[in-house]
């Protein structure tokens, strides 16, 4: 059975602007949108909309939700079907790069050079101490 289930991640997102930047490199960011679920032969829209919504570079209809609680945007997610198995591939991915920006912002403002780099489907962060 199709259905919308609530994201597991190790990553607490707490920054909207450095999750947005996460999201931006796995598809399409839209504010205040609705999900699809599967249900055997067809997508169906949520009733409910998510505060920041991503949707996938190859299928639209491909996405996952976020809402803030607490301070923490928690995932949305459907479990089933195309759409979820893209979920589960996606979801490490966000999680990694939106650590990565964190370390590029900190190490920035201590006056290091820095930039990401995606090799071989992981995040790299280089960091460069700029020299006086």
């Amino acid at each position: 059975m199709s259905h919308i289930v609530q994201g597991k991640s190790s990553v607490e997102y707490r920054n909207r602007e450095i999750l947005i930047e996460a999201l931006q490199h796995h598809g399409e960011v839209y504010e205040n949108e609705c999900l699809y679920i599967e249900n055997g032969f067809s997508l169906s829209k949520t009733s409910e909309r998510y505060e920041i919504v991503l949707a996938s570079k190859t299928n639209k209809r491909h996405r996952m939700g976020f809402n803030a609680k607490n301070g923490v945007y928690q995932a949305f997610q459907e479990n089933y079907g195309a759409i979820g198995r893209w979920t589960q591939t996606v979801t490490t991915s966000i999680a990694d790069l939106y650590v990565a920006i964190e370390y590029r912002n900190n190490l920035t403002e201590e006056g290091y050079d820095c930039k990401i780099e995606e090799q071989n489907g992981a995040f790299v962060l280089l960091a460069e101490e700029e020299c006086y």
